[in-house]
């Protein structure tokens, strides 16, 4: 009885947010009849696949989670735990910090408020503390050294810097971590469908699409749930079960 229960609600719900969307949402983005009914349909279909047996479905949502993290957490550690990389992001984010504090103890004190002044003299206190920061860093040497720091921070150290080893750095983690998000997502999304995938979640996708497509036609979203909610009725409860017999997992 929970099964069935769980099947008609799922569908009900999904032909009502399909239509829903269809019928309110989509105009609001001027898209065209034809295309606001695709994306009610597939909005519904959705819900109604995600919906039904829910507690599975977040069971595999972890497990494919799961699953996915340990598959490439060595790359990711690989990257992100070696000494050059774990400085750099530290130092970024005390200068995101440094840019807060700029901007809330500076930018109050001005009379008319300059946003110009303030962006300009945060970049100017940035590049001179990456630069600081990456010379400690990347050069190994001791803030007392006043040769080298004054290389660093001098403008030929400065492009040194950014076009010879922020640069790089850049460029090669934005693609190990478009790489790592890639992989994590395709794993992910295979681990999930063999853990929720069933001829439940597709029977009643269908349904709630069907269902979707009523209330689009008749204008009116309680005509969806009405007719998803009869749809599912008809081919889980009656034709399923007691005409087929089917045992569907």
């Amino acid at each position: 009885m929970n099964r069935t229960l769980s099947f008609l609600f799922a569908a009900a719900l999904g032909a009502t947010l399909g239509a829903f969307t269809a019928l309110e949402i989509a105009p609001l983005l001027s898209l065209s009849h034809g295309l606001a009914a695709t994306v009610g349909v597939i909005i519904g279909g959705l819900t109604g696949y995600i919906a039904v047996d829910f507690r599975q479905f977040c069971s595999g949502v972890a497990h494919a989670a799961s699953v996915a993290y340990r598959a490439n957490v060595s790359q990711r550690s690989a990257y992100w735990d070696s000494p050059r990389e774990t400085k750099l992001h530290g130092i970024c984010a005390s200068l995101a910090l440094l840019l807060v504090f700029m901007y809330v103890m500076i930018f109050p004190l001005m009379d008319p408020p300059d946003p110009v002044f303030v962006a300009l003299t945060s970049a100017f206190v940035m590049v001179v503390s990456v630069s600081m920061g990456h010379a400690m860093a990347y050069d190994k040497i001791h803030p007392t050294d006043g040769r080298k720091l004054l290389y660093w921070v001098s403008p030929i150290g400065l492009f040194h810097f950014a076009f010879f080893i922020a640069l790089p750095w850049l460029v090669v983690g934005l693609f190990k971590i478009g790489g790592w998000f890639v992989r994590s997502t395709g794993v992910f999304m295979k681990m999930l469908f063999v853990a929720v995938h069933s001829q439940r979640r597709v029977l009643c996708c269908l349904d709630a699409m069907l269902g979707t497509l009523v209330g689009y036609y008749f204008g009116s979203w309680p005509a969806g749930t009405v007719a998803g909610l009869a749809f599912a009725l008809v081919s889980y409860e009656l034709v399923s079960k007691r005409w087929l017999k089917l045992q569907m997992a």
